[in-house]
């Protein structure tokens, strides 16, 4: 990982924030990209990626300052608007696939000719999530929707880019211990939160950021297309009160 030129979309905080600090801490060269940013010494880029155009602009930005790309992640997200079907607008709900899903492929399409350069082997690595592809969520339709659609590029990517040595993968993130998941639920359900997971905890941002790593690291060299669910086996779960 040493010296791997890595760009982060959604570098400020949580999921993003731990895979940040997790290829730094493994001597790679890092910049991250979000609307603001973080008390960190790690080069930031400011993204607006309500214009889904930005995603390949941030792109070039992080090639043509780092000198090289080798690895892409994509985490950038946003779980609004919220709302059952019907109470949210068409505008809401564009403006939602735009920064969770179109942007993800603008920033891919401009990053493939970087990404072949890199004598690494490029990868592209999207942040996904079991809700949307596994699960669902009342009231999230715009985010499943989103998340659904990111790991249909994922797998035709994969077909398509590997030719020129590029592998895209996604990490299918469950219930995980964020400080935004702590400052908006009280001790009570959090614990509840735990109690649905088999191992009776749930992940932390350094759990996805570990699996990130691998997917990156040359160990997954031939690892294209994948989906890594990192959930501690919360959606195997038929029912926790039986038998």
């Amino acid at each position: 990982m040493k010296d791997q030129a890595v760009l982060v979309f959604g570098g400020n905080r949580g999921i993003g924030a731990a895979i940040v600090d997790g290829f730094v801490h493994d001597g790679a060269r890092v910049m991250y990209a979000s609307r603001s940013p973080r008390a960190s010494t790690v080069p930031f880029i400011e993204a607006d990626l309500t214009d889904p155009a930005v995603g390949a602009q941030v792109v070039d930005q992080a090639a043509s300052a780092m000198g090289a790309l080798d690895t892409v992640v994509f985490g950038s997200a946003t779980f609004d608007p919220r709302g059952g079907l019907g109470a949210v607008s068409l505008e809401q709900v564009t403006e939602s696939l735009t920064v969770n899903l179109l942007s993800a492929y603008s920033a891919l399409t401009a990053a493939i000719n970087h990404l072949t350069d890199s004598d690494r082997g490029g990868r592209f690595i999207a942040i996904s999530s079991i809700t949307g592809p596994r699960t669902g969520l009342s009231g999230m339709a715009p985010y499943a929707m989103a998340k659904a659609g990111l790991e249909g590029l994922v797998r035709t990517a994969a077909i398509e880019l590997a030719s020129v040595g590029i592998t895209v993968n996604a990490v299918e993130p469950g219930l995980i211990r964020t400080e935004s998941l702590e400052a908006n639920y009280g001790p009570e359900r959090l614990a509840l939160m735990d109690a649905m997971i088999p191992g009776g905890a749930m992940g932390t941002p350094q759990d996805i950021a570990a699996a990130v790593q691998f997917l990156a690291s040359s160990g997954a060299r031939h690892i294209n297309g994948a989906v890594l669910v990192v959930d501690g086996a919360l959606t195997l779960t038929e029912n926790p009160y039986a038998p």
